[in-house]
């Protein structure tokens, strides 16, 4: 299930501002095309595929994922003005995989990249550029989650949320905890 951080009179991605909607996410597993990152990660099942097809603002909205699927950003960009993803879910069979596998890279880009509730375990985050501005963290996790594995995970921070590009942090990251392979 999706669950919006709060509910939006408008969406900056969604149907609800346009009445003929670019569609913004495929799933490679099913075929599908949606309007929007929550729809198409509502409907996926566990151990599906999600691909972006453009690059998508979710404006000062970010998304929940609470089941095991596969998100490829595919090149493209994926910003909100506060934590873009929020990941509550996966499990050992399906893990929560963030992942681009473009040979150009997109970004994550927000206050926050990309935050581990408590309840969230096997996570893999690979081949990814997280941008922060005015925030703190690339990655944030809450109680130190089990089997959480990134690889080449490229975190820049910035100075403050204007994008000013004054760069305070960056490096490219790789660590695991606990057993994720």
């Amino acid at each position: 299930t999706v669950t919006p951080f709060e509910t939006p009179q408008t969406l900056v991605y969604g149907i609800e501002t346009n009445p003929n909607p670019t569609m913004l996410v495929e799933s490679l597993t099913t075929g599908i095309k949606f309007a929007s990152p929550l729809d198409a990660i509502d409907a996926a099942n566990e151990g599906e595929e999600l691909r972006l097809l453009r690059d998508v603002n979710l404006g000062s909205k970010g998304f929940v994922i609470s089941k095991g699927i596969v998100l490829d950003l595919n090149g493209h960009i994926l910003e909100s003005s506060t934590i873009t993803i929020q990941i509550q879910g996966g499990s050992e069979m399906y893990p929560v995989t963030i992942v681009d596998k473009a040979v150009e890279k997109g970004k994550i880009k927000g206050t926050v990249g990309i935050k581990l509730a408590k309840v969230a375990s096997n996570v893999i985050v690979r081949d990814v550029e997280i941008d922060i501005n005015g925030g703190n963290y690339c990655f944030w996790d809450d109680i130190g989650n089990s089997n959480t594995l990134l690889e080449r995970v490229k975190c820049t921070l910035y100075k403050d949320a204007e994008g000013n590009l004054e760069t305070i942090y960056s490096d490219i990251v790789s660590a695991s905890y606990n057993s994720i392979n």
